[in-house]
């Protein structure tokens, strides 16, 4: 961490703040597009990477990538051992619930260790450089993008919904950002509870 935090000596620099990232070995093809962006960007040194299977840890290991084998307390192993090709965490099924669920738990662990986390999924395009918006004031701890908006529309009786993107959001290692999210990842620990609801109790708790 402290490598990717103290990488950058620019006027651009932020203060303790990492890119984050995270994949199973599904996503491998798509992290090598992430990284070309990030390249361009000249921003591949403030990345870490996690990996949550060991398929994936192997081949980012081998590419020379700042990969961490992500462990949790609730690590499904078996299941992992006995992945496929199509258990592809697809939007809206229980898998991806569940690798959401992993990904609030590695910016928690990146939190708590005192970083604040630019976090993206690797199917994202960097187009810019995002660190050049990061002044934000001290008493903001979460910024997300909107979800709703893209399936719903606006109105009356449903405005006041909202559904955050998990894919990209700014997280500051602040105590209030870890209460808050290891309340959701509380919530999700509890069996069926694991699936679209967990998003939306997460989202109840930063609004």
């Amino acid at each position: 961490f402290q490598a990717a935090a103290d990488s950058d000596s620019s006027a651009t620099s932020h203060d303790n703040t990492i890119i984050v990232t995270c994949l199973d070995h599904h996503l491998l093809e798509m992290y090598s597009n992430f990284v070309c962006g990030l390249t361009e960007l000249n921003l591949t040194h403030r990345l870490v990477v996690y990996a949550l299977d060991d398929i994936a840890y192997q081949s980012l290991h081998e590419m020379g990538a700042p990969v961490i084998r992500f462990r949790d307390e609730d690590n499904h192993r078996e299941r992992e051992k006995k992945s496929t090709n199509n258990d592809e965490s697809i939007h809206g099924t229980t898998q991806f619930a569940r690798l959401t669920y992993k990904k609030l738990h590695i910016v928690n662990q990146v939190l708590r260790a005192g970083y604040h986390v630019l976090y993206s999924d690797v199917d994202v395009s960097w187009l810019r450089n995002p660190f050049i918006h990061l002044s934000i004031p001290n008493h903001l701890i979460f910024l997300f993008a909107n979800d709703w908006t893209m399936v719903h529309h606006q109105t009356s009786t449903n405005k006041d919904l909202q559904y955050i993107c998990t894919g990209f959001f700014y997280a500051r290692s602040h105590a209030m950002a870890v209460n808050v999210l290891e309340t959701a990842i509380d919530y999700g620990t509890h069996g069926k509870k694991k699936k679209t609801f967990f998003l939306i109790i997460f989202s109840l708790l930063i609004l």
